[in-house]
C-alpha cells in the first residue's frame, strides 16, 4: 500500500521550497535532528517555529530564497516527516510559519498547555 495522497504532497513541497533531492531526505532528517535538539537544548524552552527555522538556516549555513512562513512551512513539514522521537514541533494550526520546537525527553522545552 502506497503513502496517502496528502503525505506525497506534503513531501513535494518540503523539497519545493528546501530545493531537497528525493535522495537526499534522510540526511537532511538527520542533519535537522542532530542541530534541532542542540538549539532546543540552548534555549532551555520550546523554541518558536519561525524563530527555529531562521536559527536552523543559520546553523545550517543556508540563504534561502524563501520567505520566513513558507521556510517555516517547510521546516515543520520536515520535523513531521521525520517523526524523530526527541525532537517535535506542535501541530496545533495549519498557519504556515505557526508551531513551537520542543525536545520530547525534556520538559523544561515542552510548551506550556493552556488549562482551557
Amino acid at each position: 500500500m502506497g503513502k496517502p495522497e496528502f503525505v506525497n504532497s506534503m513531501e513535494m513541497r518540503v523539497r519545493r521550497n528546501l530545493e531537497v533531492d528525493p535522495s537526499q531526505d534522510e540526511q537532511l532528517g538527520i542533519a535537522v535532528t542532530f542541530i534541532g535538539l542542540r538549539l532546543v537544548k540552548e534555549a532551555r524552552a520550546p523554541l518558536p517555529l519561525w524563530r527555529f527555522s531562521q536559527r536552523l538556516a543559520a546553523e545550517a549555513g543556508v540563504r534561502s530564497s524563501a520567505d520566513l512562513a513558507r521556510l517555516s512551512d517547510s521546516v515543520k513539514l520536515l520535523l513531521i516527516k521525520t517523526n524523530h522521537p526527541r525532537l517535535a514541533v506542535t501541530q496545533s494550526s495549519s498557519t504556515p510559519g505557526v508551531g513551537y520546537v520542543y525536545d520530547r525527553a525534556d520538559p523544561e522545552t515542552w510548551p506550556v498547555k493552556s488549562s482551557r
